[in-house]
């Protein structure tokens, strides 16, 4: 297990916190060598004592929860050692991550709070994350086939095969668990019933909701029992599918980043909203030209407008 690890140069930083950022991928593909033009200048412009970018196990080779862990890992031996290597302070650290990385710090913020483990994280940073695979018919799954399909990243099949991949199931040797999943065809019905439980679309702003102008209807499903099988514990369980846990109470403060043109829009506004909904000081900013993977496009006008809004955030939080 790798990690990369910047200070600032002669030890001159702006706080005594520590940033632990965790890279996206769909827990498939992604590395902190991909990751350096996202990592190394947020590590620059935040200059805090440190900041840690973990090079955790891939599926198909590390299945869930091995990802997961590797990054618990990782921050555990932050708070035990960051003092005395780094002169951290421990009770100053912030959680980020995109994506799949987005997917593991909600994970790990709501097992420590469960756990009650101390210190406590400081902060969240969750941009365009993933957080549920019981719905591949949200509205903005749906936004994503009728307007950019073939033409944007991440589509709605990639999301399906990563998440898939990452719980275990080989969709080459079952390529109709895929196609299955994409109509909602791998959920039984008490994942449903929990399901429209937690995510309640109603939340959403109009403008999300009303996208396909009440023409685009969800498609049909095409249930497969062996996936439903298969599939089922993983849809229901918190570290899995984060969005899923009922109670979001006392959990780090958060900034949620959803952009426009995105399969995960949906679940990331609706998960903002419960944290807020569950008493967690949040922010939710919403990036109307954005799309899934723009932070891995430095030079764009509009990922420094987002890499600033992170850095304030973070920074005034510390």
């Amino acid at each position: 297990l790798q990690v990369r690890v910047y200070h600032p140069r002669n030890n001159v930083s702006a706080s005594d916190g520590a940033i632990v950022f965790i890279h996206g991928g769909g827990y498939f593909v992604g590395s902190t060598e991909e990751y350096e033009a996202v990592t190394r200048p947020m590590a620059k412009t935040m200059r805090t004592r440190l900041f840690v970018s973990i090079d955790y196990r891939l599926a198909p080779e590390t299945l869930f929860p091995g990802p997961l862990e590797d990054c618990e890992k990782v921050l555990e031996y932050i708070m035990r050692n960051g003092h005395s290597m780094y002169g951290v302070d421990t009770r100053n650290i912030v959680l980020m991550g995109d994506s799949a990385g987005g997917n593991a710090v909600a994970a790990i913020t709501q097992r420590r709070r469960e756990r009650n483990a101390e210190p406590k994280i400081l902060g969240q940073v969750l941009i365009y994350p993933l957080l549920q695979l019981s719905d591949a018919q949200t509205y903005s799954y749906r936004k994503h086939t009728r307007e950019l399909s073939g033409r944007a990243f991440i589509d709605p099949q990639t999301t399906v095969h990563y998440y898939l991949w990452y719980a275990g199931i080989d969709v080459n040797a079952h390529p109709e668990y895929a196609r299955a999943a994409l109509t909602n065809g791998h959920v039984n019905e008490e994942t449903r019933r929990l399901r429209d439980e937690i995510m309640d679309y109603s939340v959403l702003p109009a403008e999300f909701r009303h996208d396909a102008n009440g023409t685009d209807l969800p498609v049909p499903a095409e249930p497969n029992e062996e996936l439903m099988a298969q599939i089922g514990p993983f849809l229901t369980n918190p570290d899995f599918s984060p969005i899923m846990r009922r109670d979001l109470s006392n959990l780090p403060a958060a900034l949620v980043v959803t952009v426009e043109y995105d399969v995960l829009r949906d679940e990331g506004a609706i998960y903002a909203h419960r944290l807020k909904k569950a008493g967690v000081p949040t922010k939710w900013s919403h990036y109307k030209h954005g799309i899934h993977g723009i932070l891995n496009f430095p030079h764009l006008q509009i990922t420094q407008e987002l890499m600033a809004e992170v850095t304030d955030w973070t920074m005034t939080l510390m």
